[in-house]
């Protein structure tokens, strides 16, 4: 039987780019080299900053990090997106990882989302703003807010490459 490896939900933007960089044939789904050296040196920027703890469950493992991961990224986005925002795979690859994110993280709250929304926070409906979604707010749940994305097939059109990264 084999183990299966699952992610905590920030850690799933990393995971995703990860394995874009390392198996898209050739830089598929990313082009030009720029792009790539760009989510090379946020990747490793991540990892450089996060600490993790695997946990045994069954036979699988959960890979789970600080939060001190999680203010790194915040603060790569915050210094360094606006410069990338125009690039469609580093937009489609963040957020895929942020609609899987918030999904898992849904769950683990218990609470239900539509097709075209995300559980996220101030951070997250600020990037979904820059990069042309045009979001909107549903309701909030403590610091968490549920961002409804009013150009959800754009959305779907710009994630459906990157979804078979993140781990099931």
């Amino acid at each position: 039987m084999s183990s299966s490896v699952k992610f905590q939900p920030h850690i799933a933007y990393m995971v995703g780019w990860w394995h874009l960089l390392k198996y898209s044939k050739g830089g598929i789904g990313i082009r030009g080299t720029h792009s790539r050296e760009f989510i090379d040196w946020y990747v490793k920027s991540f990892l450089a900053h996060e600490k993790y703890e695997v946990i045994k469950v069954g036979n699988g493992y959960i890979i789970r990090g600080t939060t001190k991961g999680r203010g790194m990224i915040k603060r790569i986005e915050r210094e360094r997106i606006r410069k990338f925002r125009f690039l469609n795979e580093f937009s489609g690859a963040y957020i895929a990882g942020l609609y899987e994110a918030s999904r898992e993280l849904a769950n683990l709250k218990k609470i239900e989302l539509q097709d075209n929304e995300i559980l996220g926070d101030a951070q997250d409906f600020w990037l979904l703003n820059n990069l042309g979604m045009y979001p909107e707010i549903v309701s909030k749940q403590g610091r968490w807010i549920i961002i409804k994305i009013n150009r959800y097939s754009v959305l779907q059109k710009l994630i459906q490459p990157y979804l078979s990264y993140f781990s099931k």
